[in-house]
């Protein structure tokens, strides 16, 4: 059960999950078949995998060798582990991998 808020839609995707969609936002499914709420004022990217991100206003989406497209804040570098997933990496912080060879702040 999904609660819908008012004014808002409910919106299924070709993978049968329902998403809460609200008043002035978009709902743009991806190639694997999930839908997704963008806000108003956010970009909807794509990536490789087929899976539809939001990427706020003023952020950047980059995408890693595993394909997923992530978001960026202002300010913040955008770092690949050995795994291949891209992660922010805040300001001041320097990126280190861990045992499992994703990148984190430090």
């Amino acid at each position: 059960m999904v609660p819908i808020p008012r004014g808002g839609l409910g919106l299924q995707g070709r993978d049968g999950r329902m998403v809460a969609v609200p008043k002035g936002a978009l709902g743009l499914q991806g190639r694997d078949g999930r839908m997704v709420a963008i806000p108003k004022g956010a970009l909807g990217l794509q990536g490789k995998d087929g899976r539809m991100t939001a990427i706020p206003s003023g952020a950047l989406g980059l995408q890693g060798k595993d394909g997923r497209m992530v978001a960026i804040a202002k300010g913040c570098l955008g770092l690949q582990g050995p795994d291949g997933r891209m992660v922010a990496i805040h300001p001041g912080k320097i990126g280190v991998p861990d045992a499992n060879g994703r990148m984190r702040n430090k």
